[in-house]
């Protein structure tokens, strides 16, 4: 008589790609800007090639030897593939969706749209290709990989965007939402941030495990 606990537990699975489905118009909107942004951000880099190269040294301190992400590094290049996938989810969890986008929008309502934004742009920067790579068969193939590693992680920012915008909705505007008060909104957000973070870990672990295999394949 007490064993529906699978069903509830795929049920609270199915909720947090239903709150996709049930809020499409958000989702579309909050992919159009965050990779409208990141388009504007490889043009310009593009022909600004010092943007980039600064860039890449705030990358290289970050990620080099004694920076705070030198772990993800070692992991990579010592062909630590397990590890490399756990880091670069954690990481990609922590400092990419909940520091970055949730947590500000915890304190601010919507300010997570704002640095979800800017690390858009500063992602256009990184990845811009040279027009030369661009144009070669070896660029061309690169940048297909990376591509499709942007989209996906990306991907995972817009479904935090997309929590941000609920959480957001719920405790601003708590009266057309039917919550008797802005504490009350505020609760609600949290349960749809909540169900939110089971398709963007889904997401996020797709994500490492890609980055991991075109970063064995690249090097």
């Amino acid at each position: 008589m007490e064993e529906p606990k699978p069903a509830v537990r795929e049920g609270i699975l199915r909720r947090g790609f239903i709150l996709i489905r049930t809020h499409w118009r958000a989702w579309l909107v909050a992919n159009a800007a965050y990779f409208a942004v990141l388009i504007v951000g490889l043009i310009v880099a593009t022909f600004n090639r010092e943007i980039q190269e600064m860039m890449m040294d705030a990358i290289g301190q970050a990620f080099g030897e004694g920076g705070p992400l030198s772990a993800v590094t070692e992991a990579y290049t010592t062909g630590q593939a397990l590890r490399a996938i756990v880091l670069t989810f954690v990481v990609n969890l922590i400092v990419g969706t909940f520091a970055s986008i949730t947590l500000p929008s915890l304190v601010v309502p919507f300010s997570g749209w704002l640095v979800a934004l800017y690390r858009a742009l500063l992602w256009g920067f990184i990845f811009a290709p040279s027009l030369n790579e661009a144009l070669s068969l070896r660029g061309i193939f690169y940048g297909l990989l990376v591509a499709i590693l942007i989209l996906l992680e990306g991907e995972a920012y817009v479904l935090g965007m997309l929590a941000a915008w609920l959480q957001g909705r719920e405790f601003v505007f708590y009266k057309r939402q039917g919550h008797a008060g802005p504490g009350r909104g505020y609760v609600a957000g949290l349960k749809q941030t909540a169900l939110m973070y089971i398709p963007i870990v889904v997401v996020l672990i797709v994500a490492a495990i890609y980055e991991v295999i075109i970063a064995l394949v690249l090097t």
